[in-house]
């Protein structure tokens, strides 16, 4: 914004410049000091704001905008006589505005590190559960089928049992006595 600004002022040629040239330039100084004063009054900037760097910088941006102001907004012969001092103070702003920029990435590439790392640990912990749970399926699975098979073979088993004792029955025309162990008839 700040670059906008100062090509916004060296468009206008402060002798000859029309009252609606001076448009642009007071349209871009109200969105810097916009953008400035909510940088300042965001919580979104809370971590920046935390650092004295930044917190030192942007006092610096703003006292300067400020003093700006009444120039800015003032009647635009004001403007047209100080636009070259206007320039000037915009300008010294420049490595200011840059600072500011250099920590805001610096401070919000160390966060993008922190939540990826937060994240990545996230997708481990995640995969060693679902390692965790599929092996516990699988051995569910396993003494499942493990059961099923003892099952059929006990079914199979009895019903051996049940069609030989059938055939048995069937095959023997004559009557049969059961008796127990002491000869006691059944």
């Amino acid at each position: 914004e700040t670059l906008v600004l100062l090509n916004a002022i060296s468009r206008v040629d402060a002798q000859s410049a029309q009252d609606g040239e001076l448009i642009p330039i007071k349209r871009r100084f109200d969105i810097l000091y916009s953008r400035m004063t909510s940088i300042d009054a965001s919580s979104n900037f809370a971590t920046l704001k935390d650092q004295a760097a930044f917190s030192e910088t942007i006092e610096k941006i703003l006292n300067k905008l400020k003093e700006l102001v009444p120039i800015i907004d003032g009647d635009d012969a004001q403007l047209r006589a100080n636009l070259q001092n206007v320039y000037d103070e915009i300008a010294g702003l420049r490595p200011n505005t840059r600072k500011l920029a250099l920590i805001g990435v610096d401070t919000f590439a160390e966060q993008g590190d922190t939540q990826r790392g937060e994240f990545s640990a996230l997708l481990r912990d995640t995969a060693q559960l679902g390692l965790v749970l599929f092996s516990g399926l699988l051995i569910a699975i396993i003494l499942m089928m493990r059961q099923r098979r003892l099952a059929n073979l006990r079914a199979n088993a009895v019903r051996e049992s049940q069609s030989r004792y059938a055939s048995t029955i069937n095959a023997s025309l004559d009557a049969i006595i059961v008796a127990d162990a002491n000869g006691i008839i059944l």
